[in-house]
């Protein structure tokens, strides 16, 4: 009897055994396969950055020289219709370039490449300096266009050229978005340590599950027209979100909902 029962405690001891042996290698199968997966997604992604870079790189150049021979050609021009001609050409390669820099920087951000110079600056002067860069672009928009500005001078230490880009970047986006007859205000405050500035505008709008969508790389609304569609690669506001990052600051944006407009705001540390 004792025989009996001592087999069969040895027998579930060995069948129990068996099944964590196999759970065991089951397991370390999965994780091996996980493991060759993620290994070739760090590849892939190694080499859709490495194109990236080369891309920009080599059309950087060409373009550069389309540009700068079709305004000398459109300067001499006499002819009205060649001369428009020459400032489509013009116009056109002036906004393919800034897309390849897009796609240099989203290259840079990627890879862990882009490198920030930290220094002081006075931040009201540069919303100043780009309050009036686009208040042209407002009046050819028909878009009514203004500035909440803070009454006392506000002093950064982060990179005004990156800072610059975030805010271009925020910009462009409303007037994009924003027909004609609208509104776009741009706003900044100190909260804390923290200094944050906003773009508000009365455009397309934002559905709720695309709020996160819109900060990654090559990501576009839904939702989105098509011919808004083909005015970029969905880089702009990927890049705007690395760049805060990097200062160590965050961007967020809001929509009451498609139709009703959106705000996009950042917070960056005033000191680092």
């Amino acid at each position: 009897m004792i025989l009996e029962i001592v087999t069969a405690v040895l027998a579930a001891a060995v069948g129990t055994l068996a099944g964590i042996l196999f759970y065991h290698a089951r397991q370390n199968r999965v994780a091996a396969r996980l493991s060759a997966e993620v290994d070739e997604l760090k590849r892939l992604n190694e080499i859709k950055l490495k194109f990236m870079a080369i891309a920009a790189h080599d059309l950087k150049q060409p373009l550069t020289s389309v540009q700068g021979y079709a305004f000398a050609l459109a300067e001499d021009e006499h002819d009205d219709i060649r001369r428009k001609m020459l400032g489509n050409i013009t116009k056109a390669a002036a906004n393919m370039s800034h897309l390849i820099g897009d796609l240099a920087d989203a290259s840079a951000l990627s890879s862990g490449r882009l490198s920030l110079k930290m220094k002081p600056f006075d931040y009201n002067q540069l919303m100043d300096d780009i309050y009036q860069q686009y208040k042209i672009t407002a009046e050819q928009k028909q878009i009514n266009f203004s500035i909440t500005e803070m009454p006392v001078k506000i002093m950064i230490t982060a990179d005004r050229l990156r800072v610059h880009q975030v805010i271009s970047n925020m910009l462009n986006n409303a007037f994009k978005f924003t027909p004609e007859g609208g509104s776009v205000e741009i706003a900044y405050y100190t909260d804390g340590g923290f200094l944050r500035t906003s773009v508000r505008d009365t455009g397309l709008g934002i559905q709720n599950i695309d709020r996160a969508k819109v900060f990654e790389l090559f990501q576009q609304a839904d939702f989105m027209p098509d011919d808004k569609r083909r005015l970029g690669w969905g880089l702009g506001m990927g890049i705007a979100k690395d760049i805060v990052k990097a200062h160590g600051g965050m961007i967020e944006n809001d929509s009451p909902g498609p139709g009703r407009g959106s705000i996009f705001w950042f917070s960056l540390p005033l000191k680092q």
